[in-house]
């Protein structure tokens, strides 16, 4: 088993170790690099790879996974996909499943974002896949991991990400090799007990929550008013929001609200009187110092410095 833990001195040199022990990307900071929590690690089966990637910082990733599926497994914070196919979102205990040679984006990827990521060459997952009589996939999809086989499969990811490749096992070819066999079967096992799309069925309640929060965040929007909307008990929201995001409702809406602050800082003339608060409170930001660090923990810095490196 190769093994590397590393430690960039610059956001460059992770980009490079990732580019190596990943995927050729493209990759565009949204804020500074917070070196203290950035670095990947990475375990090398021949045909079946793994990573430990924090970027530590807010970044955007466009990449194409060459040769190879993808399966993004974000242990923390949520990854958001786009693909010509549409969009699709992953949080705990889920995945995003990206298929070979297909252009997909990852927008909005937030400095606090832990990814285990399972790199699996094209044609030893296919054979897997048609062994299980699963058809591969032409779109991203997002998986469930939370029970049964996809729990276990996770956990058995998480265990090999995390070892030493010092050990008799670890660093013996034919132990390699097999447990490459067995994480590649296992994923197509997982794929087949999901069904044709891999996905679970989002509920229409829950669809129409998320639409009404993110046509208005700016609303100083109550659980009871979302759950109006979604024409649910606030109980069954609340349930629907955890599984399907791993936040509630007004966490979601949070989330909402700092994305497009970000966009609007970042696309702000600092020269014309804008301030941070003008723009936080337009969008229903009712508590600035809350607002302020959770704004640093997802895009790395303060909404000032975002303010003053926008574009002249």
């Amino acid at each position: 088993m190769s093994d590397s833990d590393a430690s960039p001195t610059s956001f460059r040199e992770l980009s490079q170790v990732t580019e190596r022990h990943y995927f050729p990307h493209t990759v565009r900071v949204e804020s500074q690099v917070l070196l203290g929590g950035s670095g990947l690690t990475y375990r090398g089966l021949g045909e079946v790879s793994l990573v430990r990637l924090n970027w530590g910082a807010a970044v955007s990733v466009e990449t194409e996974h060459p040769d190879a599926f993808a399966v993004n497994i974000p242990l923390r914070g949520r990854l958001t996909v786009h693909s010509r196919h549409g969009r699709g979102q992953a949080a705990a205990n889920q995945a995003v499943v990206c298929p070979p040679d297909t252009p997909v984006s990852f927008p909005n990827w937030g400095a606090e974002v832990s990814m285990l990521g399972v790199r699996l060459g094209a044609d030893y997952l296919r054979n897997q896949l048609e062994m299980a009589g699963v058809a591969p996939r032409p779109a991203p999809t997002v998986i469930d991991l939370s029970t049964g086989p996809g729990q276990e499969w996770q956990e058995i990811c998480r265990s090999v990400v995390t070892c030493s490749a010092g050990g008799l096992l670890a660093g013996h070819p034919v132990f390699r090799r097999n447990l490459a066999a067995a994480l590649a079967s296992g994923l197509a096992l997982v794929l087949a007990q999901q069904g044709p799309d891999g996905s679970r069925t989002t509920p229409a309640r829950l669809r129409r929550a998320v639409e009404a929060i993110e046509a208005d965040p700016a609303r100083a929007w109550t659980v009871a008013e979302i759950a109006a909307v979604a024409g649910c008990g606030v109980r069954t929201l609340q349930g629907d929001f955890r599984e399907e995001y791993g936040v509630s409702p007004l966490e979601y809406l949070r989330g909402v609200r700092l994305a497009v602050i970000h966009e609007e800082l970042a696309a702000a003339d600092p020269d014309s009187g804008a301030t941070v608060t003008d723009i936080a409170l337009t969008w229903g930001v009712a508590h600035l110092g809350r607002f302020s660090t959770a704004y640093r923990r997802r895009y790395g810095q303060t909404p000032s410095e975002t303010l003053r490196a926008a574009p002249v």
